[in-house]
């Protein structure tokens, strides 16, 4: 069986990811994806390439991001926590710091363990957008252990960053 991507506008890298969704495999004549390319222009290449009344924005952007991005040493980022009672509820409120000079992270990983928890929360966010050199302030929650009274402000709980990605940026 052979499956033609190129006769759709969709790049190869992308091929590949769909055949391999729909089980038809590499088996299926589709071209091994280039090497992976971790910059904001190959990105928007890939958003471009793509664009399909098929696909959802988020779906593209998520599609793309995947293909493009690339690891960054979450030691390149600066992270502080803590609990908060918000009038909706209480969340974990996380400031997050882009330290690198040339990345734009994209993606990212918490990981929030209160000493009362039976076990830790992750939280998986993407897409997300933190310049190179800046800090965002994001809510957690749901939260599945919300802490009370003096555990909501004693600070015993632990938490760290993992899966750090992003795009190298580019500018034209």
């Amino acid at each position: 069986m052979s499956f033609n991507i190129r006769k759709f506008g969709l790049s190869p890298a992308f091929g590949l990811r769909l055949a391999v969704a729909l089980g038809l495999g590499v088996s299926a004549g589709l071209m091994a994806p280039p090497a992976l390319a971790e910059d904001t222009a190959r990105f928007n290449t890939c958003m471009k390439d793509n664009e399909s009344v098929l696909l959802q924005q988020r779906d593209l952007v998520l599609l793309c991001l995947g293909e493009h991005s690339s690891t960054i040493d979450r030691t390149a980022m600066e992270a502080r926590g803590q609990y908060q009672a918000r009038d909706n509820g209480v969340v974990f409120l996380l400031e997050m710091g882009n330290t690198t000079e040339d990345m734009l992270v994209t993606s990212y990983a918490v990981i929030v363990k209160h000493e009362k928890a039976e076990q830790a929360q992750v939280f998986n966010l993407t897409p997300v957008s933190i310049l190179p050199g800046r800090a965002v302030t994001v809510p957690l929650g749901p939260l599945n252990f919300v802490p009370e009274g003096d555990d909501l402000t004693n600070g015993k709980f632990e938490f760290g960053v993992d899966q750090v990605r992003g795009l190298k940026v580019v500018l034209k």
